[in-house]
């Protein structure tokens, strides 16, 4: 009974471990809607802080919905008196739409100054060569044009990164035959996966001010990632065993085994041969006689008769 009552609970919980994908993209695509809100109950502070998160959340498809995000986002920033941020955000909205008008029912001073940035934006072209594809450890050459008021143009910076490795790397083009370019470092890919290349391209006045963008932090530019070839690692060679090595020989074939039986073989059949020949107490001479052979063998103590 136990384990029954406590499994409507784990269901629960199992249904909510599963859904927390779904309810982080539902909460990333509400941002949107709580900026609007925000707005309206002029909570300017809270609506930037939305936004913000908004950006640092998008996805790529969020695409559609970030240019009203920077919309409000710069609009927000506006009113509460930072024009700078202001202007970096709704040049940021002009990168993804060009055409992109303020919100309904702002002053008349914003929409001025909301014009003046789009103008802005428009009177400078920043064009940079394509770039589809980027091979995995080799240098990546960035190049662009500057046309239109290029005399505004203080510099002209890009900012780039690995998909998903975080923040973005910012390298200044220099100038060199009416080119802008740069020598960006080789991406590697340290796990192998599969990833894109994000880059985005930014030309800002001598305060620092941008000026125009093609790109932006929430929606860069890619370029796929041309992995480059990993061999397989070579397996080394087994090592030969080596050859059994031959028994030792047992102890009756070693050489001084034979040596000792040998030895005392000779010493049995000298004593033999010593008692044969002294007898039982009789003389201590071998002696045979036969027709005209006479044959003694004496010792020293028994030497042989005189005949």
């Amino acid at each position: 009974m136990p384990l029954v009552r406590r499994w409507p609970a784990q269901l629960v919980a199992i249904c909510a471990f599963l859904a927390l994908p779904t309810l982080a993209r539902a909460d990333a695509r509400a941002d949107l809607e709580a900026m609007s809100r925000l707005m309206r109950d002029l909570r300017y502070e809270e609506a930037v802080s939305r936004g913000l998160h908004a950006l640092r959340e998008a996805r790529p498809e969020d695409a559609p919905s970030l240019p009203n995000v920077y919309r409000l986002l710069g609009t927000a920033y506006f009113l509460l008196g930072d024009e700078p941020r202001a202007r970096t955000a709704w040049v940021q909205l002009f990168a993804l739409d060009a055409e992109a008008r303020p919100p309904e029912d702002v002053s008349p001073k914003l929409r001025a100054h909301f014009a003046r940035v789009r103008l802005d934006a428009a009177a400078i072209a920043l064009d940079p060569a394509s770039l589809k594809e980027v091979p995995e450890g080799k240098p990546i050459l960035m190049e662009a044009r500057l046309a239109g008021t290029a005399g505004r143009v203080d510099r002209v910076l890009v900012h780039f990164r690995v998909e998903g490795a975080g923040a973005y790397t910012t390298r200044r083009l220099d100038r060199a035959n009416g080119v802008l370019r740069a020598s960006l470092p080789a991406v590697l890919l340290v796990d192998g996966a599969e990833r894109a290349f994000e880059y985005w391209l930014e030309a800002r006045d001598a305060q620092s001010y941008p000026l125009a963008m093609v790109g932006t932090e929430a929606a860069p530019l890619r370029a796929r990632v041309i992995p480059q070839r990993r061999e397989e690692p070579i397996a080394a060679a087994p090592t030969p065993a080596e050859p059994p090595r031959p028994a030792p020989p047992a102890f009756y074939q070693k050489w001084w085994f034979w040596g000792a039986v040998g030895g005392l073989v000779a010493a049995a059949a000298g004593t033999g041969l010593y008692f044969g020949m002294t007898g039982a107490g009789g003389d201590n001479t071998i002696s045979n006689q036969s027709p005209g052979l006479d044959v003694c063998i004496g010792f020293k103590n028994a030497p042989c008769p005189m005949r």
